[in-house]
């Protein structure tokens, strides 16, 4: 968080910040500052999981006034780290992963499991040779957000993880092997807008259409792929109640470069 003040002081343990939802943030220790100006300080949010966390350039203000400290700071860099409680369908996806690609001292499915071990990561790929030859690539998404896509914070805890860690399993030290550059990057929306006429039109359809679809990106789609035609036109399918429906967009494949995510955007219904 990035306080202002107009001159030396003291902020003391326990001052808390608020963000305009209600939503409290604290510092655990006193901090003394040294000059005016503007400073970085650490806080946590009160609440517990995904609600603690904020978008970059986020507004908190004092909720008690201190001396010399401006009543309004700055979440410069987000706040991120925060998580809800794993599903049970979440924990035993990653079990599987697990017992499907066992730990193999640096492996391109290591990288994933280690992404995926992280609080909040739910989707993880892995680029091996990713700059050439020594060079690994990590991306990965963050899906019970209401944006997925991870903030620099999220970054660097998944990469400070993946350059070692004790293995929740064996209890040893693990993590990417000596010599390896890995570089862990957020990936980037490339939305898809469908354009899809359906008979009848309406809203119960509609939402079972889009849940279809959400569906299939979350299961289907990776980074650097490809989605055809087809695999839109086989959810909406597989929706029951339709009497008739077309995919009128998209017609042809839709292609993502290894840094981007198609993702699904928004239904033109016709």
């Amino acid at each position: 968080l990035t306080v202002t003040t107009s001159a030396a002081t003291t902020i003391p343990a326990g001052t808390r910040w608020q963000r305009a939802d209600g939503v409290v943030y604290s510092l655990a220790d006193a901090i003394v500052i040294d000059r005016a100006g503007t400073t970085e300080i650490t806080v946590t949010a009160l609440a517990a999981g995904e609600a603690g966390n904020t978008g970059e350039n986020t507004l908190l203000t004092l909720i008690t006034p201190v001396a010399c400290v401006v009543s309004d700071a700055i979440t410069v860099k987000g706040f991120s780290g925060g998580a809800d409680i794993e599903s049970a369908a979440e924990l035993l996806s990653r079990l599987e992963y697990r017992v499907q690609y066992p730990p193999f001292g640096g492996n391109q499915f290591d990288y994933v499991r280690w992404a995926r071990e992280v609080s909040g990561v739910t989707r993880a790929w892995c680029f091996p040779t990713w700059k050439g030859g020594g060079t690994v690539g990590v991306t990965f998404v963050m899906d019970n957000r209401s944006n997925i896509f991870p903030q620099p914070a999220d970054v660097e805890r998944v990469a400070d993880y993946i350059a070692g860690h004790t293995d929740p399993i064996t209890g040893l030290i693990v993590g990417q092997p000596d010599g390896v550059n890995v570089t862990v990057f957020a990936p980037k929306a490339k939305p898809v807008n469908p354009r899809i006429y359906i008979s009848p039109k309406t809203a119960e359809l509609k939402q079972a259409i889009t849940h279809a679809i959400n569906t299939m990106f979350f299961n289907e789609v990776t980074p650097g792929g490809a989605l055809a035609p087809s695999r839109i036109i086989r959810a909406v399918a597989g929706v029951t109640g339709l009497d008739d429906f077309e995919v009128r967009f998209p017609t042809e494949i839709q292609r993502s470069e290894n840094t981007e995510l198609l993702t699904p955007g928004t239904i033109e219904w016709l």
